[in-house]
Formats: structure tokens, sequence, C-alpha cells
């Protein structure tokens, strides 16, 4: 129901097991316009499932309807990040996790109201391995891609926004939908603001890289991300 989406708002920073609750789905073949939405890497599970059906293994992957992408640096082991709270706060009580832009280094988790900080080199020890050769930021494989805002109206006016990347016909036809209904309100993005998330994404594609040659030990053993050698050369 539109009640129990909206009871699913926020950010936790944690990796659920979203891709086996979708396979559940798939398999009983009973909902044809699923609508996911997932980090980098699930999104781009998904993909992998429409555009390579199985023949020997039918998966219905046809019934996945809207990819909804989510903006992702890394995500956490969930008892780690439990500890982490319970050390901070009640875990009970927190209702929503933020992670404001890098000059105030923290995450910030809200309880009954208050904001409590956290410093976020505790929390970069709990990044999953898995996330550290991750070379997608803003989940490139979705319809949409959704991203906390970053503005020069400073945090207190962004942690209220989000911003959007557009990435196929359907999701442009949903999103402008949102809009002629009123659903969503919307204000045009900061100057410049396209080019620093270019930035910080090839940054991550670069941190993969340099991570995937240290796993394997091998400079151009790049495992699953088999780059053409145009691009090798160039990350």
């Amino acid at each position: 129901t539109a009640e129990e989406v909206r009871a699913c708002s926020g950010s936790s920073f944690q990796v659920p097991p979203t891709l086996a609750v979708l396979n559940q789905a798939l398999r009983e073949d009973q909902y044809h316009k699923i609508g996911v939405v997932g980090t980098p890497c699930k999104t781009l599970a998904a993909y992998k499932m429409k555009a390579n059906p199985l023949p020997e293994n039918d998966n219905h992957a046809g019934n996945i309807g809207m990819v909804f992408g989510l903006f992702c640096g890394w995500g956490l082991d969930w008892d780690g990040l439990n500890a982490l709270a319970a050390r901070h706060a009640d875990p009970a009580k927190v209702s929503h996790m933020d992670i404001p832009p890098s000059k105030y280094h923290s995450l910030e988790l809200r309880e009954d109201g208050k904001t409590v900080s956290v410093n976020l080199d505790e929390v970069t020890l709990l990044v999953r391995s898995g996330c550290r050769c991750c070379a997608d930021m803003t989940a490139e494989f979705a319809d949409l891609s959704i991203g906390g805002a970053r503005s020069a109206d400073g945090w207190d006016v962004d942690k209220g926004w989000n911003q959007i990347i557009v990435r196929s016909e359907k999701g442009r036809q949903l999103l402008d939908l949102a809009r002629e209904t009123g659903v969503l309100e919307f204000k045009e993005p900061m100057e410049g603001g396209l080019e620093k998330l270019k930035k910080a994404s090839l940054g991550k594609k670069r941190t993969a890289v340099e991570n995937l040659r240290a796993f394997t030990g091998k400079a151009e053993d790049l495992g699953y991300l088999n780059p053409s050698q145009e691009l090798f050369k160039e990350l």
C-alpha cells in the first residue's frame, strides 16, 4: 500500500536482502509491474536478469517494471551498524540516518527528534569488503537514479531534498507524471552540480580499480569489471 511504501522512506546504509525478496516475487509470477528500489549492485543485478534471461530457468524478469537506483558510496555490515547505533543511541528509537556533506565527516542518527552525530571514522570500519571494489556510485543501470541533494543552500536545506538522474524514457514519463499530479515538488539543480557528481562518480571508479588490482595482485586483472583496453587505460 502507499502507506507501507512511505513507511520505508529514508536511508539505513545497511544492505538488505532485496534480491532474495525480488526473486521470490518473480518465481510466484503473481505481480507483473514490480518496482525495485536498490543500491547500484542491486540495480545492476536486476538489469542483468532482464537483459540476459536464461531459457532453462525462466525467472519472469519481464515482470520487473521500474527500477529506482540509489546513489551509494558503500554499504555497512548489519550487525556492526546495529552495535554502532547502540553505542550512541537506542537502536529501537532511531528513525532515520543521514550522511551530511564530507566536510562534516559524520553519520547522523535521529533519535526521538534529536540528532546524534557519529564520527565517520567509526562508520567506515564497518564497510562491507565487496563495496570497496564497486565502481558504480549513481546506479547507472536504473530507470531513475536518486541521491541526496548537494547545493549552495547548505545541509539544513539539502537534507530535505534529493537529486534525480533520468536514465530511461519510462523513467522520464514517471517523473513527468509526478510533476503534473503534484506528487513531488521540483526545483532546478544547482549550477555545476552535474559536474561535481561526475567527478565523485569517477573517483569511486578509480578507487575500485585500485582495490581490485590490490585484491588480485595483478595490474590488469580487474575481475568482474573486465573493461575494454581503452577504458582500462583511461582509468
